[in-house]
């Protein structure tokens, strides 16, 4: 049969010849059950007698050229992606299926790679639940001596249970620090006092207050919260300066310092609102009842989302 006798149906798009294509086609549209098993019937006909087509010997091929050998089959890609192939073209078909499989198996593997070097990198910064290097206490990696099972020091955390971020939900659920009491206590002039009795040469140091006392010793969050109790402070100026609008503003309007736990939803709610969306994905969105790392940048996104205004600044070392 010559190739050019034959006629793909716009259905199916099985190869038929002119003479059988309209009864072929008209059997697609056939609606009453007999008709409709006589299509089947004959498309089942129509693909075995078609399984295999033949091209003439004087058929020209894709580059202009003639193909050798009395008949050639076409075959099915064997891969699995449908094309009807000249056996000609099987073989490098086929070769371009793997090909395109090795690149993907490369592309997972540079993945990997990628992915592997991203969880070193927030194990390193504190991004990440797990630490760097392994505890001296017990020799196993992810955690350091000051969070070892072993460690009879070590600061049993309390159950914690994932805060709304709904701000004024948020609100009325966020709990003081254990230290509340010492909030109020201004370490400025104690600082100032330390520093006038013990001058070192060559040093000037800068004191901006009032500051209320912080301190995250014997607590739950040791070793990682240092991040947290920095908002504290900061949080503790900005209330013990007395500006009403701030107090407003600050955590609902709550007037104290929350808990490390309540600062780590209202900053999740700082990130749901649109504030440093780069650090958001860095820590995945959620820093909830975990034990990762925060630090300046989360400050002022934090102080930003209540409308105070927070700017970055850098220290790189001496000037002189």
């Amino acid at each position: 049969m010559d190739n050019d006798d034959l006629v793909s149906c716009p259905i199916c798009s099985l190869f038929c010849s002119q003479s059988e294509i309209e009864v072929h086609v008209a059997l697609h549209f056939e609606d009453e059950p007999p008709a409709a098993a006589a299509a089947q019937r004959s498309q089942q006909q129509l693909q075995q007698q078609h399984a295999a087509v033949h091209i003439d010997d004087d058929e020209e091929d894709d580059e202009g050229g003639y193909l050798d050998g009395a008949d050639e089959q076409k075959v099915y890609c064997s891969a699995g992606c449908g094309a009807l192939l000249a056996l000609h073209e099987l073989d490098s078909h086929e070769e371009a299926h793997r090909l395109q499989e090795m690149e993907q198996r490369q592309f997972e593997l540079q993945q990997q790679d990628v992915d592997q070097e991203h969880q070193q990198l927030q194990m390193k910064f504190g991004f990440s639940d797990k630490r760097p290097g392994k505890c001296f206490r017990c020799g196993q990696a992810g955690h350091w001596s000051v969070e070892c099972p072993s460690n009879p020091e070590r600061q049993q955390p309390r159950p914690q249970e994932r805060l709304p971020i709904v701000p004024g939900q948020l609100a009325t659920l966020q709990q003081p620090d254990g230290h509340a009491e010492l909030h109020r206590v201004d370490v400025i002039p104690l600082l100032q006092a330390c520093f006038e009795a013990q001058p070192k040469p060559h040093s000037v140091v800068l004191l901006s207050g009032p500051v209320g006392f912080q301190s995250g010793a014997g607590q739950a969050d040791s070793g990682w919260g240092c991040g947290f109790r920095n908002i504290q402070m900061q949080a503790s100026h900005q209330l013990l300066r007395g500006n009403a609008d701030v107090r407003a503003a600050l955590f609902g309007g709550c007037g104290f310092v929350p808990d490390v736990a309540s600062l780590q939803a209202w900053l999740e709610a700082a990130w749901a609102a649109g504030f440093d969306p780069g650090g958001a994905a860095m820590f995945g969105g959620s820093v909830q009842c975990s034990r990762k790392w925060v630090g300046t940048t989360e400050a002022a996104a934090l102080l930003r989302y209540f409308g105070c205004r927070a700017q970055l600044v850098e220290f790189l070392g001496h000037s002189w």
